[in-house]
């Protein structure tokens, strides 16, 4: 967990692997704070872990995925995601976070590929390639949030 200052990740394979209750709802990243900043480039990051929570509106703080983001800012550049956990989804932003996602892949996501929540948030998504990725939806924006997207393709 990014909580303050400013990490970027490159060139990495992250995971997390699991299930069953121990793991659920886990992050591989997660930034929380709004003095927190995190940079995500040209890696390849998978969340293998199930949510508690069903979609649509999860109750926790955060349910399982591959990278969530609560406040501060998240930017992820040519790097792809695939979270096939029970109801796991790719990115989420929510609590006023501010994401910038291009050319990136989100893949075979139990749920959601990215999933921006709350006034105040907003993604930026340029270039996104999203296949086999569902739930409520695969670009899916609730509660005042805003997402923007551009060039990209979902199938």
């Amino acid at each position: 967990i990014v909580r303050s200052g400013k990490l970027t990740l490159k060139s990495l394979k992250l995971a997390s692997r699991g299930g069953g209750k121990r793991n659920a709802n886990a992050r591989v990243v997660a930034v929380a704070g709004a003095d927190a900043h995190l940079r995500i480039e040209a890696c390849e990051v998978i969340c293998d872990a199930p949510s508690s929570d069903e979609s649509p509106y999860p109750k926790n703080g955060f349910a399982a995925g591959v990278v969530a983001a609560r406040g501060g800012s998240l930017s992820c550049h040519k790097s792809t995601f695939v979270s096939p956990g029970f109801q796991a989804r790719g990115i989420v932003i929510k609590s006023g976070a501010q994401a910038d996602i291009v050319d990136c892949i989100m893949r075979d996501c139990g749920s959601s590929a990215v999933w921006v929540t709350e006034k105040g948030s907003t993604a930026s998504c340029s270039g996104l390639k999203v296949t086999r990725c569902g739930g409520y939806g695969s670009l899916y924006c609730t509660f005042g949030a805003q997402i923007i997207v551009r060039r990209s393709t979902v199938t």
